[in-house]
């Protein structure tokens, strides 16, 4: 899944939705996927991601020679 931005988040019969989104050719961002999971499981899911993303940053900054936070 390639995005570059997220949009809209619902919550209906206990399913997160939230819209991931990119840039088309006429320069407007179009819905293309969505984020799909249940609510129950959200904040895992967040904490997970949160972790994930943390370390992918200290790899670039380490591979573009900058100090990690």
């Amino acid at each position: 899944m390639y995005l570059e931005s997220l949009g809209n988040g619902t919550l209906h019969n206990g399913i997160i939705r939230i819209e991931g989104k990119i840039v088309g050719g006429d320069g407007k961002e179009h819905v293309v996927d969505h984020l799909v999971f249940p609510a129950q499981h959200a904040g895992h899911i967040i904490q997970q991601l949160d972790k994930i993303l943390t370390e992918l940053k200290k790899m670039v900054d380490e591979a573009a020679g900058r100090k990690p936070n």
